[in-house]
Parts: structure tokens; C-alpha cells; sequence
């Protein structure tokens, strides 16, 4: 890039701005920008996936032992804060039992529970809450798919393929993207009809997921930008300079994003970049980890040995063979030399090792390391009885202390995902209201509601009806006499104004 490029995209990007133009350097530098701001936590992130769950290395036989404390704290933690999925609930502003109200929100409540069961909201809540309890940061995507029907989908935002705009608060955030791997066909299908063939230049190549298996097809990552600033979407990819794609928003949001807020577990100050919490414990982790390879080494050096003089003549070859055939975890040891170990005579025919000072070594090395553990619960503010595990000498008092105590270390959490489940349910359900049919609502809803054509045959009906009564009061009108006897007896007038007038004020 020149120096006369660079200086025209600082005056483009000042202060955060957004491009304005249809070339795609622009957006694509915005990206590249809120990368580097998350390239930390996306290190780390890379690191805790790995110790969280590693099977090459869990595996191999030859690694360290390891106390795998970061594995169990997820374990409990994650069943603590999200364990049933979401049930939509869509109730009127104002109780005021009007029924219009109520029946729409019946019918988008209905139409919701069925959205979350075809997308199988469980699996995708568990997966945001993976992503919140070990990276503190879970992200979901939904999008409105009109090729198979009319549904709404809600995707799983894997944390390297969600940027958004560097900023203190949500609020200020002016740009959220969702990557998107696509092959060249896919590329050609959605991407032809507006930039031509400008796809072909897009970076293909082969991904390899972390246990380096792939699919065999070469992908371009396209990036797919909602700018609440300039109100609109664009989509680009690296390696072709123009944009793919520019439109207005297709989906019309109160918050304009197709995705609710990340849910968030620590952040920075004054940013959203988040902190995991395992690094809140990392030094602790570490200790017990070594003192847990420690002990494991001490342990396999707890062996009785023993060692007696090398042909010694008959006593010697006596407590050889002794040995051998009684005691096969014993381990002796000839030394020709015995008399530069400095022992003499019978008793001191065998000489062992001294084991007390190991034993007493590893004795003192599991306690240090309970201490550790306890510093990691009191961090964490994971209690014994959320672990199951708890004292029987307690009191009751003690135990709900300490189940109280750990419900308030977790309970912004639960709120969290809470909070992110009722966005969700935003979404879906404004999207069904301003983009679905009234078949495809009713047909999910299954409900029993009047559609234009029933009610224009009943008011068909009242109209004929009215309209029956109405010539009858003429009628009574131009002939007092059957006036007067309507009076005195209804049903003899009504005979008489004739089977094909009495049949219409029955209709």
C-alpha cells in the first residue's frame, strides 16, 4: 500500500469511522483492526481449549502427571449455570386482557417454542455456555432462511469467526460480523449476480480444524458486516478488493443486529474484551500440577530395597534365595565390597533403604497441595456442596452458608445466559411477526384462529340477517292491524309474514 493509500484510509478511519465506498480494503481493515484487539484473549483462548480438553495429549502415555482441576471446576460449573433449555414466553406490555394482544402473543409464543425445538436450542445454548464458563465469552448468530420454506435459524458464533467494533459498552458497538466458509460454487451461487466474477480471487484453502482434519474442499472466509452507522450490510473477503455484496438490512430489528449481545463472564475495565477465569487461578493451577508430578514420582520410588554382600558363602546365597522366593516387590542389591559400605557381621548381612524420609515427603506434599485446592474453591467460590462434597460433622446452618455463599458467586452468570436466552427469544419472534405468513404461523402455532374468509362469511351472514329484521319492521310498519297483533301475540305475526321471511330472520 502507498503512502498516499495510508493517508487515505487514516481520513476514512478517523476516530473509528466506517468506509463509505463500495472498495472493500476498507472493511476489511476494520476487521483486521478488531483482531489485534482480541489477538490476546484469542492466544489464550488456543491455550485453554487445549488444557481443557486434549486428547493427543491425554493420551500419551509419557506425559507429566497433572491434577485436572480446570477440567472438574467447568464440570460443575456449567451444570450450575445452565442445565434445561430456554422456554419461550411472549406476554402483552400491559395485563389489560384485551384480546387481540393476547392472541398475538400466544401465537408468537407458540410459533417460538416450535422455532427452538426445530433448531435444537439446547445444543446451542451448551455450546454458549462452554464458551462463557471457559472463555468468558459466548456469541450465537441467527439468520432468517426462506430456501426450504420459511424458518428462522440460530447458529452457534464460534469465537474466531464474531468481531465486533472495539468499545466500552455494548451500546457503542457500531458494527458486528460473522464469518462464513464457503466453497467456490457456493461463492459463484450468492455472489455472482452482484460483483460478477470478483469471487474467483477470494483466498481459498483447505481448513484444518484443531486435530488437523478437514473435509477436503477448499473455503474463502467471507465476512458479513451489519453497520449500524451507515445502516446497511456488506460482505467481503480477503483477497478480492472490491465488496461482494451491498444492500439495505433484509431484516428489520429493534436493535438492528441479528444477534443478541455476547454473553459476557469478566471483562476488561472499560472494554469488552474478555477475561477468562482460569487465569484469575492459573499460578495455583500450576503448583498443583507440579506437586501432583511431584508426588507421582516420590510414589514410584516408595520400593522396599535392600542390599547384601556378594558372595558371602552360604548365609549370603541363604538370603539371596530367601528373598527371591517370598518377597518379589523387594528389590536386593549385591555389592562385592561390603566392607566399604562399613557393616559387619550377621545382622548386618542386609542393608535397606531408608523409605520413612520419602513417605514423610509425600505426606507433606499432598497437604500443601489441599491448600492449593482450597485457594482455588475460594477463588472460584465453588462450595463443597455444589461439588457434592461435604463434611458430616457440619451443621445444616454451615452447609447452607456454604450453598448460598457459592449461588451468589454464580448467580450473575445464570443471569447472563438468562438475559442472552431472552434476546434470543427477541429475535426470533420479530422476525416471525414482520416476515412469516399467517399459514406458516398458524401451521407452527396449531392455532384454532379465523381467518379473513370465515370472518367475512359470518359477517355475510349478520349482514342478511339484519337486513331480514329490517324488512320485517317495514313490513309491520305499512299494516297497523298486524302491528297491533304482534303486540299481543308475536308468534301469530310471525306466522303470518310467511315461511320465506320468517326462514330469513332465522338465518
Amino acid at each position: 500500500m502507498s503512502d498516499d493509500d495510508d493517508q487515505t484510509h487514516d481520513e476514512e478511519l478517523e476516530d473509528g469511522a466506517e468506509p463509505k465506498t463500495s472498495s472493500s480494503r476498507q472493511w476489511l481493515a476494520l476487521i483486521e483492526d478488531a483482531e489485534k484487539t482480541y489477538e490476546e484473549w484469542q492466544k489464550k483462548s488456543d491455550s485453554l481449549d487445549k488444557l481443557y480438553a486434549n486428547l493427543t495429549a491425554l493420551a500419551t502415555e509419557t506425559r507429566d502427571r497433572q491434577f485436572q482441576m480446570f477440567w472438574a471446576n467447568i464440570q460443575v460449573l456449567g451444570p450450575s449455570i445452565y442445565s434445561r433449555p430456554p422456554v419461550p414466553v411472549v406476554v402483552p406490555r400491559f395485563k389489560d386482557r384485551k384480546p387481540v394482544p393476547r392472541l398475538a402473543s400466544e401465537l408468537l409464543e407458540r410459533s417460538t417454542v416450535v422455532g427452538f425445538e426445530l433448531e435444537d436450542i439446547d445444543g446451542v445454548m451448551r455450546l454458549v455456555r462452554d464458551d462463557l464458563t471457559v472463555l468468558a465469552r459466548g456469541c450465537a448468530w441467527i439468520r432468517y432462511d426462506t430456501e426450504d420454506g420459511q424458518k428462522v435459524c440460530i447458529d452457534h458464533a464460534d469465537r474466531k469467526d464474531f468481531l465486533h467494533e472495539a468499545a466500552r459498552v455494548w451500546k457503542e458497538v457500531g458494527w458486528v460480523a460473522k464469518r462464513s466458509w464457503l466453497t467456490k460454487p457456493q461463492m459463484r451461487k450468492r455472489f455472482r449476480k452482484d460483483s460478477g466474477k470478483a469471487y474467483e480471487g477470494a483466498a481459498y484453502e483447505i481448513r484444518k480444524d484443531e486435530h488437523g482434519e478437514d473435509d477436503g474442499k477448499k473455503k474463502a472466509g467471507v465476512w458479513e458486516i451489519w453497520s449500524k452507522t451507515h445502516k446497511k450490510v456488506v460482505w467481503v473477503t480477503e483477497g478480492v478488493d472490491k465488496v461482494l455484496d451491498e444492500d439495505k438490512p433484509h431484516l428489520t430489528l429493534e436493535g438492528f443486529f441479528p444477534c443478541p449481545k455476547p454473553a459476557y463472564s469478566t471483562v476488561q475495565r472499560r472494554s469488552l474484551v474478555p477475561v477468562p477465569d482460569m487465569l484469575f487461578y492459573k499460578d495455583q493451577l500450576e503448583e498443583i500440577n507440579e506437586l501432583t508430578a511431584r508426588i507421582g514420582a516420590l510414589s514410584d520410588s516408595l520400593q522396599v530395597r535392600g542390599f547384601y554382600p556378594s558372595g558371602a558363602g552360604e548365609i549370603g546365597d541363604a538370603i539371596e534365595a530367601a528373598i527371591k522366593s517370598t518377597a518379589n516387590n523387594q528389590v536386593l542389591v549385591p555389592i562385592s565390597n561390603w566392607a566399604m559400605v562399613g557393616a559387619g557381621g550377621v545382622k548386618d548381612m542386609i542393608v535397606w533403604l531408608p523409605i520413612d524420609q520419602i513417605a514423610t515427603t509425600i505426606v507433606q506434599l499432598v497437604e500443601l497441595r489441599k491448600q492449593l485446592i482450597a485457594d482455588v474453591y475460594e477463588i472460584t467460590g465453588l462450595s463443597d456442596i455444589m461439588r457434592g462434597s461435604t463434611d458430616a460433622n457440619e451443621t445444616l446452618g454451615a452447609q447452607e452458608l456454604k450453598s448460598q455463599y457459592g449461588s451468589v458467586r454464580i448467580r450473575d452468570r445464570q443471569n447472563e445466559l438468562a438475559r442472552f436466552s431472552r434476546d434470543i427469544v427477541r429475535i426470533v419472534a420479530e422476525i416471525m411477526a414482520e416476515n412469516f405468513t399467517s399459514k406458516t404461523m398458524l401451521d407452527m402455532s396449531q392455532l384454532d384462529i379465523e381467518t379473513d374468509a370465515d370472518i367475512a362469511k359470518q359477517v355475510k351472514a349478520a349482514e342478511d340477517q339484519i337486513r331480514a329484521i329490517i324488512d320485517q319492521v317495514e313490513q309491520a310498519k305499512a299494516n297497523p292491524q298486524l302491528m297491533q297483533q304482534a303486540e299481543q301475540n308475536p308468534e301469530q305475526a310471525q306466522q303470518m309474514l310467511g315461511p320465506g321471511q320468517a326462514a330469513g330472520r332465522g338465518a
